[in-house]
């Protein structure tokens, strides 16, 4: 029966036929399964980036968990993330000109800021929950244990529900 499992592989098959269907069908969901996959790294990279960041910039841990409006001036200062980046490439078009060489960059970054800054203003960010004293706690320790998110509002001092 092998043999006759690896002849049949090795013959051509009829663009018609029902082996063609399904090996269509297997490419198909073989791509859906790698897209899904593609874009669910996209999201956990964008998450941990964001995470990476409020670590980096939480100034003093010794004081506890941060207040509301800590949060707030944390966040504020989120958005302004690529401010370096942006002055950079202003001067470099000040000096040679209107050059279109960073226009992608310009734009990925201002498309980036305008969803966050749009939820902010709407919905809520979601930020690490470092308002409460265990997921601050939590998140001063390591990355291992399960980190806790919030979503936060301009207008509101306490967090979001997750349904926006």
């Amino acid at each position: 029966k092998k043999r006759r499992i690896q002849a049949r592989t090795s013959r051509p098959v009829h663009p018609n036929s029902r082996k063609a269907q399904q090996m269509a069908r297997k490419k198909i969901h073989k791509d859906k399964v790698a897209a899904r996959k593609k874009d669910l790294a996209l999201k956990l990279k964008t998450k941990l980036q964001k995470l990476a960041w409020f670590r980096e910039n939480l100034t003093d841990v010794s004081t506890g968990p941060l207040t509301p409006s800590e949060l707030g001036a944390l966040i504020e200062k989120y958005f302004q993330r690529f401010s370096s980046e942006i002055e950079h490439v202003n001067n470099i078009q000040q000096i040679r000109g209107n050059v279109t060489q960073f226009s992608g960059r310009l734009d990925a970054i201002r498309m980036t800021l305008d969803k966050e800054i749009g939820d902010y203003t709407s919905c809520g960010i979601e930020v690490p929950d470092i308002c409460s004293p265990d997921s601050f706690k939590a998140f001063i320790d390591s990355f291992k244990a399960p980190i806790q998110w919030k979503r936060w509002c301009w207008r509101a001092e306490r967090p979001m529900s997750r349904l926006c």
